[in-house]
């Protein structure tokens, strides 16, 4: 060990400090290394003309304000909840390099903030998820959502058809990678029957025709 000893020096019948290997003091520097950086990422930033405010949920911020793209691109509203996850479902797409740098998604980024409910929401945690929408208009009206506990996808929520909207993820993201949607479908289905395969079968669930992959450009560019 390099450096002094710390405390006073070893006499008679005192025991020795036991020595740290190369890989512990390895591991220690490394997690200085990580604490260092941690508290450089928290300290404020300067902010350029088309960045959020420092200190918000940016996945949040950036999800909500993507789905509001996509409706106001549809021009029209769901008509019910689960068209609407249905219909404004994010796509690997949405998460691209183009969707990142879209303009219209950092305008709506702006105008979205992020409130702690208080210790209301707090106690209803975990028992759901309680959450709330406030939208203001320019008039000065404002919309509210209510408190909402158990939303679409949350195991206390009896009202969303899962299996409904899963078959729709399912399909939306099969299209990505499969040219035929019945290819898509026959894939699913061995994942989604996999509890009644056999166990000759089991190895084989995840095996399919490379041929039918869509040749398409890299999302993230």
């Amino acid at each position: 060990v390099r450096g002094r000893p710390r405390g006073p020096a070893l006499g008679v019948g005192a025991q020795p400090r036991p020595r740290r290997g190369r890989r512990r003091r390895h591991r220690e520097r490394q997690h200085r290394r990580v604490r260092a950086r941690l508290r450089h990422h928290r300290r404020p930033r300067e902010e350029g003309p088309q960045d959020p405010p420092v200190g918000r949920p940016l996945d949040g911020l950036f999800i909500v304000s993507r789905i509001l793209v996509k409706a106001l691109g549809e021009g029209k509203v769901p008509a019910a909840v689960d068209g609407a996850w249905m219909e404004l479902m994010l796509s690997p797409y949405d998460y691209g390099k183009d969707a990142l740098h879209d303009a219209d998604t950092r305008a709506l980024m702006g105008k979205i903030t992020f409130t702690h409910g208080g210790p209301e929401y707090d106690a209803k945690y975990p028992d759901g998820i309680p959450t709330a929408i406030d939208i203001s208009l320019k008039g000065g009206k404002k919309i509210s959502s209510g408190m909402v506990m158990y939303p679409s996808g949350h195991a206390r929520n009896t009202s969303a058809d899962l299996k409904r909207i899963l078959q729709h993820k399912n399909r939306m993201l099969g299209d990505i990678v499969f040219a035929d949607r019945s290819q898509v479908d026959g894939f699913v289905s061995k994942l989604v029957g996999m509890k009644s395969l056999p166990a000759s079968e089991v190895g084989g669930v995840y095996s399919f025709d490379w041929s039918a992959v869509r040749q398409h450009d890299c999302i993230d560019g």
